[in-house]
């Protein structure tokens, strides 16, 4: 399996360096669930209607506008947007937040993802079961080989791994501030990472602490001399150890309809061959999650397959993120 990701992995990294060329004329708007943040274009193949152009109003800025609206089209270049992923485990990130990540990286979002361990002593069963004599150094190189593989297929702009070894991960002091630096290089506008409660799981919660405790340093003047803030920018929570939510106190206050990009994540997920549980976990999460937010759209649209999310800093705006899932073009002049 290990070689055939990494074939996987060059040939995607190939495909996704080859640059797609749009034209500018009308946008699709739709609008989410919940207060859920820019998304972006759907795939070619699924909305090849979608195109980007910004409207002529003084008062709307492209991303200032309410969280719930989701912009079908390219950004424009001047505009680029970043996504950082801080992931516990090499997977984790995939299986939590992979249908979110194909919708940013379809918008034209660059999205980084941190692996602060490989997940090579206690996510890695399957490896350890069918690979009697194997080693830790093994292990390591097998799902580092997975998580390369599924990031190229996805789009991922670079995936970087910590090996701070997991069960259990520890992240003191001079970690936290390795984090804090390179989020202030970063300087990412959207950040996806672990609930911070997760007790079935500390490695999870730990991940989520650090994170939050490195933006937080990130938006103190002086925590690197010389070098300006970058203040607090959106934190979204992902799932917590599955099938646990409940256990763990996950409450989900964010949706985003995964339909249109569910296989292409799942795909994505079975890369990971060392866990083949996941596959059948986060499937059931994704319907059981589609489920919850179709309830909410109260027929506004048919939800099969969703990702949920629990927001840590509040929203801020001119106006109230209100959920519609309504289809809106944006004319010259503006909303219509």
């Amino acid at each position: 399996m290990c070689t055939e990701a990494a074939q996987a992995a060059e040939s995607y990294t190939s495909f996704y360096q080859q640059e797609i060329q749009r034209s500018c004329v009308t946008v699709k708007v739709m609008l989410n669930v919940s207060s859920t943040g820019l998304v972006g274009p759907q795939p070619e193949d699924i909305r090849p209607e979608a195109l980007w152009k910004t409207p002529k109003n003084p008062l709307w800025q492209p991303w200032s506008r309410p969280e719930s609206v989701i912009c079908f089209g390219k950004e424009p270049q001047d505009m680029s947007k970043k996504m950082l992923v801080v992931s516990a485990h090499g997977a984790d990130w995939c299986t939590r937040a992979g249908g979110t990540i194909l919708k940013y990286v379809n918008a034209g979002w660059e999205v980084t993802v941190y692996a602060l361990t490989f997940g090579e002593h206690g996510e890695s069963g399957a490896y350890w079961k069918d690979h009697w004599g194997t080693n830790v150094e093994e292990v390591k190189h097998c799902r580092k080989t997975e998580a390369q593989a599924a990031a190229a297929f996805m789009g991922v702009k670079r995936i970087e791994f910590f090996d701070y070894g997991d069960y259990p991960l520890d992240m003191g002091t001079s970690r936290v501030q390795d984090l804090i630096c390179r989020i202030m290089d970063l300087r990412p506008d959207v950040i996806l990472t672990h609930w911070i409660d997760d007790p079935f799981n500390m490695d999870h919660e730990i991940t989520g602490k650090a994170v939050v405790r490195a933006v937080s340093a990130c938006g103190m003047r002086g925590a690197i001399p010389d070098t300006d803030p970058h203040f607090i920018p959106d934190i979204f929570f992902f799932e917590t150890t599955m099938p646990h939510s409940e256990f763990n106190h996950f409450e989900i206050d964010t949706y985003l309809d995964i339909g249109d990009v569910f296989e292409k994540k799942i795909q994505a997920v079975k890369l990971f061959a060392a866990q083949p549980q996941l596959v059948e976990y986060y499937t059931r999460c994704a319907k059981n999650r589609g489920v919850q937010a179709n309830d909410w759209s109260r027929g506004r649209r048919s939800i099969q397959y969703a990702e949920g999310f629990k927001r840590y800093v509040p929203y801020l705006g001119d106006c109230l993120p209100v959920s519609s899932l309504e289809e809106r073009f944006i004319k010259e002049d503006g909303y219509v």
